[in-house]
């Protein structure tokens, strides 16, 4: 539009500049306001529209012309536009839908973690309580076994000094039969 409108300035000022050539500046009429000036002025406005009419024959429709391509390029790039925003935008919903999905499989994860660590605890906890118990019971029975080999043990010292002490009073009386009721108390070690 810019270049259309120098082009004709260009073309105005070189009809008026046509339209003045031949005249000097001492001949009569010369001057702004003698009828050789309003001569001039219509054959300068004469030589504008014999230049101007062709030229706006040939350029109004190659300016529409250009106009209507350059609406339908912008018309296209706009819908391209629309185009590539609506796809990015349902790349964003989607996106934005996958990451609640993530955050809701996560959130899953840790409540399963959560239980299973719980779950973890508790079967820890019956293991050390199962395992507390028999080692108790193990203590026990090895104290009770104990026990028993200790008492067998006292039983069987106490039995071997009865029968030395027995022995001994015997030799000691030289020989004498020592009562029944003697020996079955000394024989007799539940009683």
């Amino acid at each position: 539009m810019t270049r259309l409108a120098t082009t004709l300035m260009m073309l105005m000022l070189s009809a008026t500049a046509l339209a003045g050539h031949g005249q000097d500046a001492g001949s009569p009429g010369h001057g702004t306001h003698g009828p050789l000036f309003f001569h001039k002025l219509g054959i300068q406005i004469g030589d504008f529209l014999v230049v101007i009419i062709p030229l706006l024959i040939i350029m109004v429709p190659l300016v529409r012309l250009a106009l209507k391509r350059r609406h339908e390029a912008v018309v296209k790039m706009i819908d391209e536009a629309r185009a590539v925003h609506d796809a990015a935008k349902a790349r964003l919903e989607a996106a934005e839908e996958h990451m609640r999905h993530i955050e809701t499989e996560m959130e899953d994860i840790r409540k399963s973690f959560r239980e299973m660590g719980e779950s973890e605890r508790k079967s820890f906890e019956t293991d050390a309580i199962a395992t507390i118990q028999k080692m108790n019971r193990e203590a026990e029975m090895r104290i009770n076994q104990a026990g028993l080999a200790m008492q067998a043990s006292l039983t069987a010292d106490l039995v071997q000094r009865a029968l030395d002490r027995v022995s001994d009073g015997l030799r000691a009386e030289g020989g004498k039969p020592v009562p029944a009721d003697v020996v079955r108390r000394l024989t007799d070690i539940d009683a």
